[in-house]
């Protein structure tokens, strides 16, 4: 399974304590848990939800995010939530808040910062 924590981490130098705690994460989720939220993901269809959401929304996504490919996902959700803020992390994969910190936690600051009456 550490394996695949490229795929989620991308090329950056993440310790191997940190790979094998998010490893253990992951396989410590229930089975029933992680076939329910993959349905969900899958089928469901938000489209009606997240056009009426009128809070402030910050979408963060990387370029290379294999398990939600950013053309299928990222742009998409934020051209339909009215107030949304698309991030384009470039270079970062599903695990970006590890391998592209800073930018990550940069763009959630400037949300904040952005909207401090609704971030509170």
């Amino acid at each position: 399974m550490s394996d695949a924590a490229a795929s989620y981490f991308a090329d950056a130098q993440i310790s191997t304590p940190l790979i094998d705690v998010t490893v253990r994460m992951l396989m410590d989720t229930p089975l029933p848990v992680v076939l329910e939220t993959h349905r969900t993901l899958t089928r469901a269809d938000l489209r009606v939800e997240l056009a009426q959401l009128t809070l402030p929304v910050t979408v963060i996504h990387g370029t290379v995010n294999t398990s939600a490919p950013i053309d299928a996902t990222g742009p998409p959700t934020a051209e339909l939530v009215p107030s949304a803020n698309l991030v384009v992390i470039d270079g970062a994969r599903h695990g970006m808040y590890h391998a592209h910190t800073e930018q990550h936690n940069q763009a959630l600051l400037t949300a904040i910062d952005t909207h401090p009456a609704t971030a509170r």
